[in-house]
């Protein structure tokens, strides 16, 4: 996988079109987000606590583990805080709104066919217009 992928859909909803270059920094911003920080979390607390280990001292070991634990609850809130957003848009029944799903799409782009709310209000499925071209773009398409 490259570090960002500039090779990306672009993004069409209503009639705002959004590149395929923007939609790949953000989704490899939202992934090192996700998954970077709690990495480094855990294991800046990983480090510390080997140096308090190291030096054989009772209460570093305690002040280190107690931080340990601090930065591994906050690595578990930072993975989780985008699936409890989505899953508080959806308790609000914001799951249909058009610019919640061009959110969703940016940060996990769809695959062929997934369901979408066209701007009539009536449902669809996504499809790529212009594949293989430098203006493939994801587009909210009738089923018909």
């Amino acid at each position: 996988m490259n570090l960002i992928n500039f090779l990306a859909v672009g993004v069409k909803c209503g009639d705002t079109e959004i590149g395929g270059m923007i939609v790949g920094i953000i989704g490899t911003i939202y992934n090192g987000i996700k998954i970077g920080v709690p990495i480094i979390l855990i294991i800046v607390g990983m480090v510390g606590m080997g140096k308090a280990i190291a030096q054989q001292k009772e209460d570093e070991i305690k002040k280190a583990q107690s931080t340990l634990i601090k930065q591994a609850v906050a690595a578990v809130i930072v993975f989780l805080m985008f699936q409890l957003v989505q899953l508080g848009m959806s308790a609000l029944n914001v799951k249909n709104d058009s610019n919640w799903q061009c959110v969703k799409m940016i940060l996990i782009p769809p695959k062929d066919g997934d369901d979408c709310k066209m701007d009539d209000g009536n449902g669809g499925g996504w499809r790529i217009l212009n594949e293989n071209t430098n203006d493939a773009m994801w587009e909210c398409q009738s089923r018909g």
